[in-house]
């Protein structure tokens, strides 16, 4: 699966804080209902028809269907954190 560094940048004095989504799928609770391969399906896919694949740092451009994949598992085995990641340097903005 394509994994991507991009997460969300919040904008700070000196520079970009990037934070990034986290996945974590509990496979022994998933039961493979293929709601979350439905709603986000970059993220999450079925390998036949029980074992899930899943992309465990998604870029942030996947965020709100990644939110409502884990909101629609029955049996809730989709985690979904937000890291704090690197500080980014900013270009210097013209006065």
């Amino acid at each position: 699966m394509r994994r991507s560094g991009a997460g969300f940048r919040a904008r700070s004095s000196q520079s970009l804080v990037v934070v990034e989504m986290r996945v974590v799928v509990d496979l022994s609770r998933c039961e493979g209902y293929a709601q979350c391969a439905f709603l986000a399906p970059d993220a999450f896919r079925m390998h036949g028809e029980e074992a899930l694949m899943y992309d465990s740092n998604p870029d942030d451009a996947q965020r709100d269907r990644i939110l409502r994949a884990a909101a629609a598992c029955p049996v809730q085995a989709i985690l979904v954190d937000r890291l704090e990641g690197r500080d980014a340097p900013t270009e210097a903005s013209p006065s």
